[in-house]
């Protein structure tokens, strides 16, 4: 529990650190419309924050995230297009809440990090196997193999501490931030070592998270082995 919640707290401040940025930026501009809907925005993600509940319903999560990537579009209006797209079967299935926005905030920080081009995000879930799968693409920078290999975001404390090294995590922090690692201990502490995050990337060709939860509405779900693509 008390791992948990520093966890927690490594999340919290994190996003409202930058969403209070994106907002100041704008009322140095003088945006008074834009800083209007940018506050709202920001006291409906709170509302979802501050509940006692760790665990929502994935349709508040989606809510949830649509409010932080309206926030982020704003000032950052030509960066980049985002698309959600979750069958409303799954609406009623449950997740920890602040799951998907620090992954699109990788994308968005991270992965358009100086593009040219338009940036895309793409959200998507199904079921299978007794489990949900999450999934957020883009088609940003994407890591390199040596990056991709520090973020060793499903080996256990106690199992890779040789393998990770206080170097390769401060490294990690800087480059991907710190969001998505409390992301994966999150899911790994509260379902178990076969359910969190799963990471395809390569640059260039953007990155492909998976988020693999198990869903509530067919019981304690299954093994992921083997359905990952």
């Amino acid at each position: 529990d008390a791992e948990m919640l520093v966890l927690q707290a490594q999340i919290k401040p994190h996003f409202l650190f930058n969403t209070l940025e994106s907002i100041n930026v704008l009322a140095v501009q003088n945006e008074g419309r834009k800083v209007s809907e940018m506050v709202y925005r920001l006291a409906s993600i709170l509302r979802i924050s501050i509940q006692d509940k760790e665990e929502i319903t994935l349709d508040e999560e989606i809510r949830h995230l649509q409010s932080y990537l309206e926030i982020q579009k704003f000032r950052f209006e030509d960066l980049f297009e985002y698309e959600i797209d979750v069958p409303k079967e799954l609406m009623h299935s449950r997740i920890l809440k602040l799951t998907l926005q620090p992954l699109v905030e990788n994308s968005i920080q991270h992965g358009f990090e100086g593009i040219s081009y338009t940036g895309w995000i793409r959200i998507s879930a199904w079921k299978e196997l007794g489990n949900v799968i999450i999934r957020v693409e883009d088609n940003g920078l994407g890591m390199t193999a040596e990056q991709l290999s520090m973020f060793e975001y499903m080996v256990s404390e106690d199992n890779g501490s040789e393998q990770v090294t206080l170097q390769n995590l401060k490294v990690n922090q800087e480059r991907r931030g710190l969001g998505l690692r409390s992301v994966a201990d999150r899911l790994r502490i509260q379902y178990g070592d076969y359910y969190g995050l799963f990471i395809c990337s390569s640059r260039p060709g953007g990155t492909v998270i998976q988020c693999v939860i198990p869903n509530y509405d067919r019981g304690e779900g299954q093994h992921v082995e083997g359905i990952i693509s």
